[in-house]
């Protein structure tokens, strides 16, 4: 099995990431509209205050997203929400779970108390926090 790549999202990163979420099986499970242009996922990967995006690649293949997004309102300061996105070609490798526990750290520096998942998925996931997120206490949780 290849190696899962974490990084931070790059420029270049755009149309891979529209062409997955341009899938049918992705957008039916996704908070936004259907084929989705190349300007906004060029948008999407710029940085911007209070927001984080990490890529999974294996073999130098986009194989999922997660966006982690903190609050920028004072009396939602303390929370964070974050997106998880795994194209359909690379699912059930463990891409999920390697976004998520890279995620966590990235918000644990901002003193974030508080975060919310909205899972869409078929399948029940294979684990839902890592060891490294014990910090997490999450309030909203959608199944």
């Amino acid at each position: 099995m290849s190696e899962i790549v974490i990084r931070h999202v790059e420029a270049r990163d755009a149309e891979p990431l529209r062409l997955m979420s341009a899938q049918p099986e992705m957008y039916h499970h996704l908070l936004q509209l259907p084929y989705p242009s190349q300007e906004l996922w060029q948008e999407r990967v710029k940085p911007r205050p209070g927001h984080r995006m990490l890529v999974a690649t294996i073999d130098g293949e986009v194989a999922g997203h997660i966006g982690i997004s903190v609050e920028q309102n004072p009396r939602r300061s303390h929370a964070a929400e974050f997106g998880l996105a795994v194209s359909p070609a690379f699912r059930q490798r463990g891409v999920a779970s390697a976004l998520n526990c890279r995620c966590m750290p990235i918000t644990k520096p901002l003193s974030r108390s508080t975060a919310s998942m909205d899972l869409r998925s078929k399948a029940p996931p294979k684990s839902t926090l890592c060891a490294t997120a014990s910090w997490w206490t999450p309030t909203l949780w959608h199944g």
